[in-house]
């Protein structure tokens, strides 16, 4: 069994399409496939592997998130927001028109980094940090041992329990 969902938008650098392949949707497991303007940016594999999870991706300066909500595959309902703007599948959104300042992102679970103020020497850049424990079993954590779910998201690697990134200046 195989599903997909399809979204295309224009952002003032240009058209974009994203979608979500959804292939061998069974009870041993699934593999889902996120793509952007034809190049795969995510693939997950495993028995609840699509289920209740937001997979966040960068467009240029602005941020992609395709969730998942509950139910198997066949009743999975699926969600792309850019910008924090929801997007309809199979339909071609205008999010932001040329010119014109880009959106900032709605709160979300997945930390963005924050955004700098300019200076007479440029943004000042930011960097991710993670926790040095576990806040669910209090094991240690560190960039290299951190579960990579998504771009910016981790987990722990002894619990599995998400993981909070931070964002320092670099310089503090």
């Amino acid at each position: 069994m195989s599903t997909s969902w399809t979204w295309t938008f224009s952002l003032e650098d240009g058209n974009h399409v994203v979608g979500l392949n959804v292939a061998g949707a069974t009870s041993w497991g699934t593999t889902g496939t996120i793509t952007l303007d034809g190049f795969t940016i995510h693939t997950t594999k495993g028995v609840n592997a699509l289920l209740n999870r937001e997979f966040p991706f960068k467009i240029g300066n602005h941020v992609g998130v395709v969730k998942t909500i509950s139910g198997f595959i066949t009743g999975m309902k699926v969600e792309l927001r850019v910008d924090g703007i929801l997007l309809q599948s199979g339909t071609h959104t205008v999010v932001v028109e040329p010119r014109q300042t880009p959106v900032q992102p709605a709160a979300s679970p997945t930390p963005t980094p924050p955004q700098s103020a300019p200076s007479s020497q440029g943004p000042v850049p930011f960097y991710p940090v993670l926790p040095p424990n576990c806040s669910n079993c209090h094991a240690p954590i560190s960039m290299n041992t951190a579960n990579w779910t998504g771009p910016m998201s981790a987990s722990c690697p002894h619990c599995g329990s998400g993981v909070e990134i931070q964002w320092k200046k670099i310089g503090e």
